[in-house]
């Protein structure tokens, strides 16, 4: 099964695949732009766009649902996409974690699959 990793920690959804993006905010600045890694670390320059992107997620009913993701950081660099949960739940969305049945709530329920100690919303 294919999936969205769900990522507590960082602030801003990552895409890899520039086909995904429907538009690019101009004013953003890759050069200046830096990104913080999990050991404190900053790098400069790995992303190196900002946009709107779309995905297509799928809920516990397994219907598909095309996604937006604001102000998400193409960095083609990085192997997989990266769910903000804080972004989600800034836009309105209920996210819970809980040993064998974590969710994201919006409209619709989308189950939060586990997979040794990642965490993946299911994607088409």
């Amino acid at each position: 099964m294919k999936g969205i990793m769900v990522d507590t920690g960082v602030t801003s959804h990552i895409v890899n695949d520039i086909g995904k993006f429907k538009s690019f905010d101009d004013s953003f600045q890759s050069e200046i732009h830096s990104v913080e890694l999990a050991d404190w670390t900053k790098c400069n320059g790995i992303a190196q766009r900002r946009g709107t992107a779309m995905v297509c997620l799928l809920d516990n009913n397994r219907r598909q649902h095309r996604a937006q993701l604001q102000d998400a950081l193409y960095i083609p660099s990085y192997p997989h996409y990266i769910f903000s949960v804080s972004r989600a739940t800034n836009g309105g969305a209920t996210i819970t974690f809980m040993k064998g049945d974590s969710n994201m709530v919006t409209t619709d329920r989308f189950d939060i699959h586990e997979s040794g100690n990642f965490y993946y919303l299911p994607t088409v």
